[in-house]
């Protein structure tokens, strides 16, 4: 008769493994924000040139032609356009913005804007700085009152939109580059000048809102983005 024996040092005990599945999000959160860009992280200072955001746009890697074409197309308007970061630059200008997720993908905050009367990912105005992602975290922190966020240094969409004429403003385009940022869910937005309301919901039911599409897709894109996978190649798990 043959005997299989379990080494003891194979298995562990009941209470050890109950401690490392309470753990794990903890571990996970920790090994998230190693992928990301903390708000003290020196690399989250303004750059004062259009090529650095070039940069960034090059560096975004498509995931069907419609991105690709909008890609395309930001990248040619940017040839021969210093200044293309500054709010006034007609026909359209690039932004930064970022879909601010919770830790878990649990949760999305957003907020009611002011004057398009929609729930919008934060984002705004470069205002001459080519480094995106310090723009797109800092219009997220300065909109939602949450200093506490944390950027994923990746552009992970695009998104060339119209602007309709406002006051002074006449019609225009928005070259709008996006990112991913993380937030603790636990955290109370404020709500400023940009906003009507800013709110915590389910990622599940973002679809029930008065949005649009690309706020959709960002959500989407957040959602199938293979997190565990890049922290495991990083080696941050």
């Amino acid at each position: 008769m043959v005997r299989l024996f379990v080494s003891s040092l194979a298995r562990k005990p009941e209470h050890r493994r109950a401690r490392d599945s309470q753990h794990a999000p903890i571990l996970e959160r920790l090994a998230l924000k190693k992928l990301c860009w903390l708000p003290e992280d020196p690399r989250l200072k303004t750059v004062s040139d259009s090529s650095e955001a070039v940069k960034w746009i090059q560096g975004y890697e498509p995931d069907c032609s419609d991105q690709r074409a909008q890609k395309n197309k930001i990248l040619e308007a940017c040839d021969g356009n210093p200044d293309i970061l500054i709010r006034s630059f007609l026909p359209g200008h690039i932004t930064a913005s970022a879909l601010v997720i919770s830790e878990d993908l649990s949760m999305v905050l957003l907020h009611h804007h002011a004057k398009l009367n929609r729930w919008l990912q934060f984002g705004g105005h470069c205002d001459g700085d080519g480094n995106l992602a310090y723009s797109a975290l800092r219009e997220c922190q300065e909109e939602s009152g949450i200093s506490d966020l944390w950027i994923f240094p990746r552009v992970i969409d695009v998104d060339i939109h119209v602007i309709p004429p406002i006051k002074e403003e006449p019609e225009h385009q928005h070259l709008d580059v996006r990112f991913i940022v993380f937030g603790n869910k636990t955290q109370k937005p404020c709500v400023s000048s940009e906003s009507n309301e800013v709110r915590w919901f389910d990622i599940e039911k973002v679809d029930s809102l008065d949005t649009d599409g690309s706020v959709l897709r960002l959500v989407k894109k957040a959602q199938s983005f293979p997190w565990k996978k890049t922290m495991e190649q990083m080696g941050s798990v």
